[in-house]
């Protein structure tokens, strides 16, 4: 069984951002993870923007995926003083926003840069002697009980043979009542595994070697943002165990506001 001190994380970072790169590098030593490998190529400033502009599969990913992220938008925004019509009218609201997130588009520089960069970790994975590894984007920041937690992951995560460990958590979502039932019984504590395999964020994840291996096959064309790309990859799997950890390893930077999130940089 591997632990923190034998994986290698591959630390997504845009280049400019010097601070970031060694906070996070921080933040993972901290963690207990000595093996940081930072992933600076292809910053978006040398890229030909056509790279990201297969408009036919990003529609046939997003067709795949739209039950999913609209389980997520309806998760997230219930609440316990909606009555039957007013969640109607909201399930409307939520399916028109969703559909116009996901109409089809060209990928920003950014988008482009950063699957890019986890395009490359996942690569290095797959090749890689380690059993997991772990893929980090540059705005994680440290838990005092993170080392504690992700020793308790790894040791779960072999456990169950899992694939798939999201680490940093994001976007407000927990897993389902079922799920976490589930889990109890399983005499877990902190892993989740999910029903149906979801993506959180991209913040950070660990992921098996031989999903590695399956998911840059299948990677290009690019056509998403990272974190949407994923889940439509994650989902095309057959027997795929993914988990989300109950308490995050990380904290992720840009939803707490600490930094601005990618999606508005320029990467």
């Amino acid at each position: 069984m591997p632990d923190s001190r034998e994986l290698t994380a591959y630390l997504v970072n845009y280049t400019p951002f010097t601070e970031r790169k060694k906070k996070a590098t921080e933040c993972l030593s901290r963690a207990g993870i000595t093996n940081i490998v930072p992933i600076n190529e292809w910053d978006r400033e040398v890229l030909n923007d056509s790279l990201g502009n297969s408009l036919e599969r990003w529609d046939t990913l997003a067709a795949s995926i739209a039950h999913i992220l609209y389980y997520n938008m309806l998760k997230r925004e219930l609440r316990e003083d909606f009555t039957p019509k007013s969640l109607e009218m909201h399930k409307k609201v939520l399916f028109n926003e969703l559909r116009s997130v996901i109409s089809a588009r060209c990928m920003t520089p950014g988008e482009i840069s950063v699957c890019l960069k986890h395009f490359c970790a996942l690569s290095m994975i797959a090749i890689g002697n380690s059993s997991y590894g772990i893929i980090a984007e540059d705005d994680i920041l440290p838990k005092p009980e993170g080392p504690t937690i992700l020793k308790m992951v790894i040791e779960e995560a072999c456990l169950l043979s899992a694939d798939y460990i999201d680490l940093a958590g994001g976007c407000g979502l927990v897993p389902s009542l079922p799920e976490k039932h589930n889990m109890r019984n399983m005499g877990l504590t902190h892993l989740c595994e999910l029903a149906t395999p979801r993506t959180r964020t991209a913040a950070c994840y660990m992921v098996s070697k031989e999903l590695a291996s399956s998911l840059v096959n299948q990677f290009l064309p690019l056509a998403m943002p990272i974190d949407w790309h994923l889940q439509a990859l994650l989902i095309r799997e057959s027997n795929l165990k993914a988990c989300w950890t109950i308490d995050p390893v990380f904290v992720h930077g840009s939803e707490e506001g600490a930094y601005t999130s990618w999606r508005e940089d320029v990467r």
